[in-house]
């Protein structure tokens, strides 16, 4: 039983800490960063051993100099958060554009935090219950 609850405490840490990574993430590009509007022009799709099958758009957005950039957005979902031809906002720092975030992250933030609790809460609820 005592593995089962550091199995789960370790996987609650770690989503908690991947939560508390994007989230600051997202709040220094809505602070320092530049906004723009931009078009989902593709989605990609990728598989990978450790995440499965995953769609990452990629979108063209406009900086105010008149810049086009066209660029793979670095978060992944399953299924497709977005469909082709959708307009989005994004949040980019100028000195690198390509390095930006969507609005509207946020739901699948507050999954990534629920689950984090859970298996924390579930985790110590093992280690630490008198029944056995």
């Amino acid at each position: 039983m005592a593995s089962k609850s550091l199995i789960a405490i370790i996987g609650g840490v770690v989503f908690l800490l991947f939560y508390f990574i994007r989230r600051v993430k997202r709040q220094k590009f809505r602070r320092q960063g530049k906004t723009a509007k931009a078009k989902v022009i593709e989605l990609v799709s990728k598989t990978d051993i450790r995440h499965g099958h995953l769609y990452y758009p990629i979108v063209k957005f406009t900086l105010e100099n008149g810049e086009h950039i066209r660029a793979q957005y670095s978060d992944g979902t399953m299924p497709a958060a977005y469909k082709k031809g959708e307009e989005v906002t994004v949040y980019y720092q100028p000195d690198q554009p390509e390095d930006f975030t969507i609005e509207g992250q946020q739901r699948m933030d507050v999954l990534v935090l629920l689950i984090g609790l859970i298996l924390l809460g579930v985790g110590l609820y093992l280690q630490f219950s008198p029944i056995r």
